[in-house]
């Protein structure tokens, strides 16, 4: 099943950026060393900390326990690893509150843990957990200076000559500094987080597209694919994948323009296309020309703000993606969407260059070299097909056997070349005579079969009179005429093999009777009841 491109990935808590595991271990190493700073500073000189070892270590041992508590919970329970990292954020900020207090109040140097504290969370969560942690630690501040002033907790015994300002004043600046360092912080941190986004956004879709490539089967299936993602990732408008060379075009896919669904419409001459493909490189146009690229106008009408990005894979062009912007007229499209563009068009181009090759290969192994329409083998599935579907639907399908009179003559009199133009020029009468289901196929030689299906018995001769009649009206260096033979399942024939045997058993009949006619095949005799010997007889 094909993953939703807006899907969060494995791995990834609520589609954020950065996995819990990795915010939990940089969490923990900062923890681990605004602890060691503190420790080392009130050992080494506790008179800049603003108090001894002896006060500050209890506090930080049960810190760094409870950190190593998270850690070992964290590898226990997984899945809660987003509560423990919101509980640890809240411990760390009652942790520097604490510490503060005890070094001095709204004088400690501590306050600076806090600033980086709050830039460091911001970075490495997110932007809306970066204030909510400056929101509390705003609050355990305040709520230790309120402690202070109403003598449930003790006053830092600080020496605060020389300081400007009262104490209040100096916390209240301390708040603003903060704030403003946290909503600075997270400004900048919502610009890359969203950038990032956009980035994996546009990497999840890219992923999705080439799993869809690889179960598309066909050019049309592959160009569906690569214009449907790229829609949905950029939000385009309109947008057409054009199959083919410069000079003869072909609309494989298409959203938004004036094209039917079920149609693939032919382009001829565009100089847009062939531009394109000259320079191999992406073109922005801001309008279509009225005369010189007046197919791609009547498919896309009133278009502006075009992107033409030429598909080309191994030195070639297959193709072109055309899409249309919905900025305003005459502003110009972002360079990283069609740098963006251009890497989902990569990728498609070598899957386009594959099926197109494939659908190649298979219509060489389906149709006969010299006339162009189906070979004996793909006479052979496809009548086997009919059959079937004619026994299951109980239909008719009829065959119409046709071959050359006199071929062997017109080649040895006139040279194989003039016999092969012959076979060409018969191969497609036959063909414009057949109906869009209907299938002329070279049987062998000059002998030709047509699979009639839903025709009857009586239809099928008419059809057959008009084959004769579009033969002899084929160009040659000699007038030439044919003789068919016409059979019909189930009047004539039980199953595929039987219906060839007596529809080329009526065509030589043809050939016995004079040549240039059609012959109906005998009705097949049906077998008599077991319990009716006497019917049997009488037959």
């Amino acid at each position: 099943m094909r993953r939703d491109a807006r899907a969060p990935r494995p791995g990834l808590a609520g589609g954020d950026m950065v996995p819990v595991g990795a915010r939990l271990r940089y969490t923990q190493l900062l923890r681990f060393g605004m602890a060691t700073l503190v420790l080392l500073v009130a050992a080494a000189v506790p008179e800049a900390l603003g108090a001894p070892l002896r006060d500050v270590w209890p506090t930080t041992v049960v810190y760094l326990g409870l950190a190593a508590v998270a850690e070992v919970g964290w590898r226990a329970v997984s899945h809660r690893a987003l509560l423990l990292f919101g509980v640890m954020l809240m411990v760390d900020g009652a942790y520097l509150g604490w510490i503060s207090y005890l070094t001095g109040g709204v004088y400690s140097q501590v306050r600076f843990l806090v600033l980086l504290h709050v830039v460091a969370v911001t970075l490495l969560a997110s932007y809306r957990t970066g204030l909510k942690v400056t929101m509390w630690n705003s609050l355990i501040i305040f709520g230790l200076y309120n402690g202070q002033e109403s003598g449930v907790l003790s006053a830092a015994a600080v020496n605060v000559r020389g300081l400007p300002g009262t104490e209040f004043q100096r916390l209240v600046v301390f708040i603003v500094v903060l704030w403003m360092i946290a909503v600075g912080t997270a400004a900048f941190s919502a610009i890359n987080e969203r950038e990032l986004r956009r980035r994996q956004y546009e990497l999840e879709a890219l992923t999705d597209m080439a799993i869809a490539l690889e179960n598309a089967e066909g050019s049309a299936s592959v160009a569906r694919v690569l214009l449907e993602h790229v829609v949905r990732t950029f939000d385009f408008p309109r947008g057409l994948v054009v199959g083919g060379g410069e000079t003869a075009a072909q609309v494989l896919a298409h959203h938004g323009g004036a094209v039917a669904d079920d149609d693939q419409p032919r382009l001829r001459g565009s100089a847009l296309l062939a531009k394109a493909h000259r320079e191999r490189g992406t073109l922005l146009v801001s309008a279509l020309h009225p005369e010189a690229d007046a197919g791609l106008a009547s498919l896309l009408p009133g278009t502006r703000n075009l992107i033409v990005v030429p598909l080309t894979a191994e030195g070639r062009a297959t193709g072109s993606l055309l899409l249309e912007h919905s900025l305003r007229s005459g502003s110009r499209v972002e360079r990283r969407v069609v740098t963006a563009v251009e890497r989902f068009a990569s990728y498609a181009a070598l899957a386009l260059r594959n099926a197109v090759l494939l659908e190649q290969v298979q219509r060489m192994a389906a149709t006969d070299g010299l006339t162009a329409i189906a070979n004996r083998r793909t006479f052979e599935s496809t009548l086997e097909r009919e059959i079937a579907r004619a026994s299951r639907h109980d239909e008719p399908v009829s065959l119409v056997m046709v071959d050359i009179d006199h071929f062997k003559a017109l080649n040895d009199n006139h040279g194989h070349q003039a016999g092969d133009d012959v076979l060409r020029n018969v191969a497609a009468a036959l063909a414009c005579e057949c109906r869009e289901f209907d299938l002329a196929a070279r049987y062998g030689g000059e002998e030709f079969a047509i699979i009639l299906p839903g025709c009857t018995a009586e239809e099928s001769l008419v059809i057959a009179e008009r084959f004769r009649r579009v033969v002899s009206a084929a160009p040659a260096v000699v007038p030439i005429t044919a003789s068919a033979g016409v059979a019909t399942y189930p009047d004539h024939a039980k199953d595929a093999a039987e219906l060839v045997r007596v529809a080329d058993e009526a065509l030589y009949e043809s050939k016995r009777n004079g040549r240039d006619r059609v012959t109906a095949a005998r009705p097949r005799m049906m077998p008599a009841p077991v319990n009716a010997p006497g019917l049997a007889d009488a037959g």
